[in-house]
């Protein structure tokens, strides 16, 4: 039995160029003396993804969106068994001077030299697993469910009128970050209020409008799931032909059934303002998906 990580930490292998020209992102940590691909602890709660991008840009200036998921890696240190996680990292804002004291030095290696310049052979064994994923063109979907809402009992209006509790606005405030993780520019959601409640800070900080599904309510989706499943059918689509505008769909509980059945996916259960990240193929199907349960 693999015992639990005492440690966790995440980071991201960050690519530039292609073929024979590409490069690879690497830091130097003066403490260690050694060359790493760019990782750390994530602070307090936070969730993975997020301390993935976070380091990352502490640490080499470097901000980056996240694609796939790549293999962990383990090993002992002194706290006990440690867990790194990693994914694919791409580019998405102007490079600027790092601002941790962690790392003095990064590199743009070519590949070979790059796995002659890293200290340990977990590290080259992963970029090696890496290199053949980088070419592929994958979108990003999210679906989320909304953030905790006002119980119905105490609530006197129309349901879909219903907002969203103290923890949910909590809730929908940290969603910020991980859906900024994985890039995410386009919004979708129920016309219910405690589902705009949910995507509306995420909306706000990137400059975005919510687009207004009403077929996503709970309301209107009564008996037509079919029609649920081809929405999402054609939002695969969408994101497999747009992969550098990655998107997120907030609905409700008893719709997330038929939406996942259109992303083709093993339908389960969410909790408030769970989030399931899918990355979609050339071909619109899924190639992998990620869960992430809010941390409140």
């Amino acid at each position: 039995m693999t015992a639990k990580p005492a440690v966790v930490a995440a980071g991201a292998v960050v690519f530039r160029g292609s073929g024979e020209q590409r490069r690879v992102l690497v830091e130097h940590r003066p403490h260690y003396n050694d060359w790493t691909l760019p990782k750390g602890k994530p602070h307090g709660d936070e969730q993975l993804p997020v301390t993935a991008v976070r380091e990352v840009e502490e640490e080499t200036g470097i901000h980056v969106r996240l694609g796939l998921p790549l293999p962990s890696l383990r090993y002992d240190v002194s706290a006990g068994p440690k867990q790194v996680h990693f994914w694919l990292g791409h580019e998405n804002r102007p490079e600027h001077p790092h601002r941790d004291d962690e790392t003095d030095r990064i590199a743009w290696p070519m590949l070979p030299e790059a796995a002659e310049l890293l200290t340990y052979p977990d590290e080259v064994e992963l970029l090696a697993r890496a290199v053949p994923l980088a070419d592929r063109a994958l979108g990003t979907l999210v679906i989320t469910r909304h953030a905790k809402a006002r119980p119905r009992k105490s609530w006197q209006g129309d349901d879909w009128l219903r907002p969203l509790a103290a923890r949910g606005a909590r809730q929908s405030d940290r969603l910020v970050a991980l859906l900024d993780a994985f890039g995410v520019r386009r919004v979708l959601s129920s016309t219910s209020t405690r589902c705009l409640q949910t995507v509306e800070p995420f909306a706000k900080a990137i400059g975005s409008q919510i687009h207004p599904v009403h077929l996503l309510s709970e309301e209107a989706a009564l008996g037509r799931d079919e029609e649920i499943a081809d929405l999402m059918w054609q939002l695969r689509v969408q994101v497999a032909q747009s992969p550098e505008d990655p998107l997120v769909v907030c609905g409700h509980r008893p719709v997330l059934g038929a939406m996942q059945a259109g992303l083709h996916i093993p339908i389960q259960h969410l909790t408030t303002a769970q989030s399931l990240v899918l990355h979609i193929g050339d071909e619109a199907e899924p190639v992998a998906v990620e869960s992430y349960p809010s941390p409140l």
